[in-house]
């Protein structure tokens, strides 16, 4: 049996042209799957790092200027949220953010809530969730 060109048929089946690239067509997807949900998790790390800080910055500064004379409460509060805010605040990251800040037993608790958001476009399809709810809370003892 002749086909084109004088080629035969088993020797047609017995080419392996273009074996690589079909492998590479059914790798590479998931290669790039694996590649963003370690970029997505490192980033989540990352942010809760940035979290851990900003928290305990935020605690420290209330703990000392907690019982500062020239200041109201509405004062002390939007300090302590600014500085923990702008610690957290960086490039990138679109999520909501949300500072609670108490007072208990002469200790100053700081607790930020986030929104993490994973650049995966089908990740929250996989969780049931556009994202995930990052908290870190960090406590100070109040300075006399």
């Amino acid at each position: 049996m002749r086909w084109a060109k004088g080629l035969s048929l088993k020797r047609f089946r017995k080419s392996e042209d273009g074996q690589a690239v079909s492998e590479l067509a059914l790798t590479l997807p998931i290669l790039l799957i694996i590649l963003m949900g370690t970029m997505s998790l490192g980033m989540m790390i990352y942010t809760k790092t940035i979290m851990v800080y900003a928290c305990s910055q935020g605690a420290e500064l209330g703990s000392e200027i907690w019982n500062l004379p020239d200041q109201t409460v509405e004062e002390r509060d939007k300090r302590i949220e600014d500085t923990t805010l702008s610690i957290f605040s960086f490039k990138g990251e679109p999520g909501e953010k949300m500072v609670t800040i108490k007072n208990a037993d002469n200790n100053i608790t700081v607790k930020l809530e986030y929104d993490f958001e994973f650049i995966l476009p089908f990740a929250d399809f996989l969780s049931g969730e556009e994202g995930i709810k990052l908290s870190y809370e960090a406590t100070e003892a109040i300075q006399d």
